[in-house]
């Protein structure tokens, strides 16, 4: 137990390595039970109901986004291996593992018209 609260913790692998190399938590303190595939901690998108021309314009400023010197280019410097750009995902294939997890729990996600 790490902080003595709680016997043990889902954490992703990206958070569980900034933790180690921050000194927040001790490697050896750590006992993994179950390690599934990676996948994407962070992302952007937009809602499917956009004109084509705005959901365009925003995929563009980020693929076009100079890291250089930000706060996001020193966040993501830290991952392994560390990140330099936005890159475009697919949540059927770079969540794969969520939606199983989704689905094994009985979880579904619903588009309400209500705001």
């Amino acid at each position: 137990m790490v902080s003595g609260k709680y016997d043990a913790a889902a954490v992703a692998n990206t958070i569980l390595e900034r933790m180690i190399q921050s000194g927040s938590v001790e490697r050896s303190s750590i006992k993994v039970l179950y390690e599934s595939p990676s996948f994407p901690a962070t992302a952007y998108g937009t809602a499917y109901n956009l004109k084509p021309e705005l959901a365009g314009a925003i995929r563009s400023a980020f693929f076009s986004f100079d890291w250089q010197g930000t706060a996001l280019q020193a966040e993501f410097a830290k991952e392994n291996p560390p990140r330099v750009q936005f890159v475009p995902l697919n949540y059927r294939t770079d969540w794969d593992v969520v939606l199983k997890i989704d689905s094994a729990l009985g979880v579904q996600y619903a588009i309400s018209a209500e705001r």
